[in-house]
């Protein structure tokens, strides 16, 4: 548990990290730094979670224990769902048409995009 390897890509623009929890964990970024971590407070998993002994062995007879995680995971686990929040919104407010040109469509993802960002930023 708590492993952490990466690699930079040929051209070192993305780092390419893979975590180690109860199952290893891919990411790529292009703005992480791999060595900084953040303390968390995590939660004993339960018992039909997956590779139940590895966390075991992390939180002996805690129920409740600080661990470092990298700020990679970190953010990407306050972020989770960040996404699907934006679609949902695009879908209740969509402006798109059935359209027989390319521009069109272009145009009215374009078109839902800034709306949603001025919602959001209203």
């Amino acid at each position: 548990w708590g492993t952490q390897y990466w690699e930079l890509s040929v051209k070192k623009s993305v780092i390419q990290l893979a975590w180690k929890n109860a199952q290893i964990i891919l990411f790529a970024s292009t703005v992480a730094l791999p060595h900084k971590q953040v303390v968390q407070l995590c939660k004993w998993p339960t018992a039909t979670a997956t590779k139940v002994n590895i966390m075991c062995k992390v939180f002996g007879d805690q129920l409740v224990k600080y661990l470092p995680i990298p700020t990679t995971v970190d953010s990407s686990n306050h972020s989770m769902g960040a996404v699907d929040q934006a679609a949902q919104l695009m879908m209740t407010y969509n402006t798109q048409r059935v359209k027989r040109k390319t521009w069109k469509p272009l145009f009215s993802f374009l078109l839902n995009v800034a709306i949603n960002n001025f919602f959001l930023l209203s």
